[in-house]
């Protein structure tokens, strides 16, 4: 049985060796840049839109909770795409293309999910948290400099506990990352 190629570029099967790569369909494309764009739309306006916040520019009270703030939006995100996923469920099995007990949000596998998703979650909340709290207490651009830290210390982490290793252009990738975050933050 063959896998669907729209997952990714391509996928092999156990044992299979491509000769040259296929390309990529158009509906992947899309979606990377679609996914992607959206994703550097959030990293770049979540900072600048709680740092106004906290600020209290533009005659609006100074809100003065940093940590609350975090978990008001986690548990937003949480909700609408816990929607999106019954949602999505729904209609894929009223339309025919999915089976009821595909996985949703609220299958069977519930509790293997929340067990191996749960402490990251958890450890993602107390990051978005302590980030927040920085914001409220730094300039930007000092948050923008720290924040660029993440990737190498994320980096450096796979290095020491999953002897994960970079290859020369994820390497160059992320030090070039961290020289524009570091350059732009000198520019704020």
């Amino acid at each position: 049985m063959q896998p669907s190629t729209d997952v990714g570029p391509y996928i092999l099967l156990r044992g299979e060796e491509a000769e040259q790569p296929p390309c990529p369909s158009l509906a992947w494309t899309l979606k990377v840049i679609v996914s992607s764009a959206v994703f550097f739309a959030a990293v770049s306006l979540v900072p600048i839109y709680s740092k106004h916040l906290f600020s209290g520019e533009d005659d609006l009270p100074r809100f003065p909770y940093p940590v609350a703030t975090a978990f008001i939006q986690l548990s937003f995100t949480a909700l609408v795409l816990a929607l999106l996923s019954v949602v999505r469920h729904i209609i894929r099995v009223a339309l025919g293309f999915g089976l009821p007990e595909d996985s949703f949000i609220l299958g069977r596998h519930l509790g293997y999910k929340l067990r191996y998703a749960g402490p990251v979650g958890i450890l993602f909340g107390l990051k978005f948290a302590v980030t927040n709290w920085g914001l409220q207490l730094v300039p930007l651009s000092t948050h923008v400099l720290l924040q660029a830290t993440d990737l190498l210390f994320t980096a450096a982490l796979a290095r020491c506990m999953n002897k994960e290793k970079l290859g020369r252009v994820e390497g160059r990738a992320v030090l070039l990352l961290f020289v524009g975050s570091v350059m732009v933050s000198f520019d704020a």
